[in-house]
């Protein structure tokens, strides 16, 4: 990842288009460019974004459960992987992953 950042370094165009807003959640899921920065798809963003999800769930529902599904997308399974270790972490105790 620190050669990506370094291979940047001097693209002012790219490095605002990677760094001027955080990647959003819709109603598709979370969607975007694989690449490295905060509006890009990468275990980082993954990572927070299933905090943030166990956070929230972990608030309104007393024994909340967790399906994690993957498709044949670039990385899908490896996304997939880092989210149950993120659940996981937390102590989750119903999480399933289906591919």
């Amino acid at each position: 990842m620190l050669n990506k950042l370094i291979a940047i370094k001097d693209n002012e165009n790219i490095i605002y288009v990677c760094f001027y807003k955080v990647l959003e959640f819709g109603t598709g899921g979370l969607r975007g460019v694989i690449g490295v920065s905060i509006n890009r798809m990468n275990i980082y963003t993954i990572a927070k974004t299933t905090q943030g999800y166990f956070d929230y769930i972990n608030r309104h529902f007393q024994r909340p459960s967790v399906a994690i599904v993957y498709d044949s997308k670039i990385k899908s399974d490896l996304f997939a992987r880092v989210a149950v270790g993120v659940l996981v972490a937390n102590r989750l105790e119903y999480i399933f992953i289906r591919n």
